[in-house]
């Protein structure tokens, strides 16, 4: 057995040297199926030693909810009960989490993902999720729709360019491009739900939650959590060789509340991070100021453009008096009156889909009554074809009775 053993570690080696060794325009390995999961261990593999961990940013909500900029995006949050995905001060247990991704795997019969840390199960799943950030707000009782017209993310992309619509080019949505009011959304999941995405572009899912958010629908930041762990599990776990190798391990503080939600025992004398990453007004500042001047404000000749997308020719300023002068009260305003009819669109899609629904009832009502009249009616077709079977042999019955056939005649004389 010991002979067999150190076989397979020496074909498993020469495997992966010619695999290094291949020219660089083969095509990548596709993904292995799911398998069964991996022996669990005490230490990480070198390979998992050293890879960088992230951690769930804490933003400084007092601040973010009085500065005007923020106060809408702060408010988004409140509503759909999300507030906690901005709080999470758990510590960090490096040599579980690295143990978490080393064994991390998926069975086709359980629902979430799963893992072996010191010989115990860790499930995770959305559900779970949702408890440890503590989103406590069911769908059913959310005050937003859910999203029912799932459409391309090329075309939501296309909702930010004005004049782009049916132009397939526009894969992909750079910060740049976002209302101002999305801005603190958008660092919100990039450092705490998708971060292992593009830095400067939003892309397939990151679209769909900043969309969720701009349009007033339902945005279960539990589920797309998870779907960033099935991703990170597809292109930086199960492929062999590793690919993804500089990829931080996310979630990592966030880990630490599900594993105490799995009752994992924990060692007090493991190895333990305490701290975390914060994101205040410094913070909120620095990322703003990256960001272009709006159309109508002066640009350097030196300031490069975005690259996605052709330059733009910037309009002067309109002077004061100008028909299209506008203050920033003025602007603010115009703000409002804009999202009070997006309230009022709201409301009446929401009025529309509850017709709809009592049309539906109305509907399946109608049809089980005219079902049953029509089972009645045949009942009392067959109840009149019965009674009129036995009124006739009755009739035939008096009629025998009272009407008896004559003698027959007597047998003729020889």
């Amino acid at each position: 057995m010991l002979v067999l053993r150190a076989m397979s570690r020496r074909v498993t080696a020469r495997a992966s040297k010619k695999a290094r060794g291949a020219s660089s325009s083969a095509p990548p390995p596709p993904p292995s199926p799911p398998s069964s999961p991996p022996p669990p261990g005490d230490l990480p593999r070198p390979e998992w030693t050293s890879r960088p961990l992230h951690k769930l940013t804490q933003f400084n909500l007092p601040f973010f909810q009085q500065d005007e900029d923020t106060t809408w995006a702060v408010e988004q949050l409140r509503l759909r009960q999300q507030l906690g995905i901005c709080a999470v001060t758990a510590p960090t247990y490096p040599r579980l989490v690295r143990l978490f991704y080393q064994n991390l795997h998926e069975t086709p019969t359980t629902v979430g993902l799963l893992s072996y840390i010191d010989g115990q199960v860790v499930h995770i799943t959305s559900a779970m999720i949702a408890k440890v950030l503590e989103f406590f707000a069911t769908p059913e009782d959310q005050p937003f729709p859910e999203v029912e017209d799932r459409q391309p993310v090329s075309r939501l992309i296309q909702q930010y360019f004005p004049g782009a619509h049916g132009d397939p080019s526009f894969t992909c949505l750079r910060r740049s491009k976002l209302p101002s009011r999305l801005l603190l959304l958008d660092s919100v999941v990039h450092k705490n739900v998708l971060p292992l995405g593009h830095k400067a572009e939003r892309r397939l899912e990151f679209v769909r939650v900043l969309h969720g958010y701009q349009l007033g629908y339902q945005v279960p930041l539990e589920d797309f959590i998870l779907l960033h762990l099935q991703k990170f599990l597809r292109e930086a776990v199960r492929p062999t060789p590793l690919q993804n190798l500089t990829w931080p391990l996310p979630f990592a503080n966030l880990l630490t509340l599900v594993f105490e939600l799995n009752h994992l025992p924990i060692a007090e004398d493991e190895e333990i991070d305490r701290g975390y990453p914060t994101f205040g007004q410094r913070e909120w500042q620095h990322s703003i100021s990256r960001i272009p001047p709006p159309v109508g404000a002066p640009v350097e000749e030196a300031q490069d453009p975005v690259h996605a997308h052709p330059a733009h020719l910037v309009p002067p300023v309109p002077p004061p008096g100008d028909p299209l002068y506008m203050t920033r009260e003025e602007y603010l305003r115009l703000q409002h009156s804009v999202d009070q009819v997006h309230h009022t669109l709201r409301d009446h899609h929401q009025s529309l889909m509850e017709l709809r629904t009592d049309f539906q009832d109305f509907r399946d009502y109608s049809q089980a009554r005219f079902d049953q009249l029509h089972a009645d009616n045949l009942a009392i077709q067959q109840q009149g074809q019965d009674n009129a079977f036995e009124t006739r042999a009755l009739m035939q019955a008096l009629f025998a009775q009272h009407f008896p056939p004559p003698p027959p005649p007597p047998p003729a004389s020889p």
